[in-house]
C-alpha cells in the first residue's frame, strides 16, 4: 500500500501509466532496480525488460543488500545497507540539483514547488557524502549514478517490495518519484 499512497500524494492518482511494451518501458536507455528482485518476483516482466535492454544496449543497475538474480544480471550492483534507500535517493537528488543536471523545463512546467524542495535538501545537507555514511555506498558511486540517471535517454526506476514493505516505504517511494520527475523521466515513454 505504501507505493499507492506515494502515487496518490505525489501525483494525485495511483499508478505509473507505463506498459510493458517495447515502445514504452522497452525504450529506455537505463533501468535502475531499487529493492526490486524482479527476476524472481515477476520473471515474465523481467525477461521482457532484460531482452529489450540487451537488444538496445541499455544499462541495468541493481540496488539491493543481496546479490539477487536481478543484481546478478545487472551491469552494476550497489550493495546498499538495509533500510537506507531513502538516503540514497536524497543523495542522488542532491547531486543532480547541485550539479544543475535536472530537467529545468520539466521542473518549471510540471513539478510544483521543486525549488523549495531543492532548498530544503541543500539545507539538510543530504549530499552524496552524507548518503555514503548511511548507505555504505561510496559518494563517488552515488554521484556517478545520479549523473547517469539525469543524462539517460529514458530511465526507468523500479522499486519493489524492498521499498514498499519498509516502515518508511511511502516516503521513500515519494523521493524516487521526485527523482524521476526532476530528471524528466516522469510521464514519458
Amino acid at each position: 500500500a505504501s507505493k499507492h499512497h506515494a502515487y496518490k500524494l505525489t501525483q494525485g492518482a495511483i499508478g505509473s501509466g507505463n506498459s510493458y511494451t517495447e515502445n514504452d518501458l522497452g525504450s529506455a536507455s537505463l533501468y535502475v532496480y531499487i529493492g526490486d528482485n524482479q527476476a524472481e518476483s515477476r520473471p515474465v516482466h523481467f525477461g521482457m525488460i532484460n531482452n529489450w535492454r540487451l537488444n538496445n544496449g541499455a544499462r541495468m543497475i541493481a540496488v539491493d543488500p543481496r546479490l539477487t538474480v536481478t543484481a546478478s544480471k545487472a551491469d552494476e550492483w550497489f550493495a546498499i545497507r538495509n533500510g537506507t534507500d531513502m538516503a540514497l535517493g536524497l543523495g542522488l537528488i542532491h547531486h543532480i540539483l547541485a550539479s544543475d543536471l535536472h530537467d529545468k523545463a520539466f521542473c518549471d512546467g510540471f513539478v510544483e514547488g521543486w525549488e523549495r524542495w531543492r532548498d530544503y535538501i541543500f539545507e539538510q545537507g543530504y549530499s552524496p557524502q552524507w548518503a555514503q555514511e548511511a548507505t555504505g555506498i561510496e559518494a563517488s558511486r552515488i554521484e556517478a549514478l545520479a549523473e547517469e540517471i539525469a543524462t539517460a535517454d529514458g530511465c526507468v526506476i523500479f522499486a519493489g517490495r524492498g521499498i514498499n514493505q519498509h516502515t518508511n516505504g511511502t516516503q521513500t517511494n515519494r523521493i524516487l518519484l521526485f527523482l524521476a520527475a526532476i530528471t524528466g523521466n516522469y510521464g514519458r515513454r
